[in-house]
């Protein structure tokens, strides 16, 4: 969940291995973000 309170990544439909691959990569853009916005905080 984003601040505003929307979707920070839409939902995955598939096979199991198909599923975890894309939500491998959501969490790898998630952590990345996460780590990036805390070396650059926009105040």
């Amino acid at each position: 969940m984003n601040l505003d309170e929307t979707k920070a990544f839409g939902s995955v439909t598939g096979g199991l291995f198909g599923v975890l691959k894309a939500q491998m990569d959501q969490f790898s853009d998630f952590t990345k973000s996460w780590y990036l916005n805390d070396l650059n905080p926009t105040n």
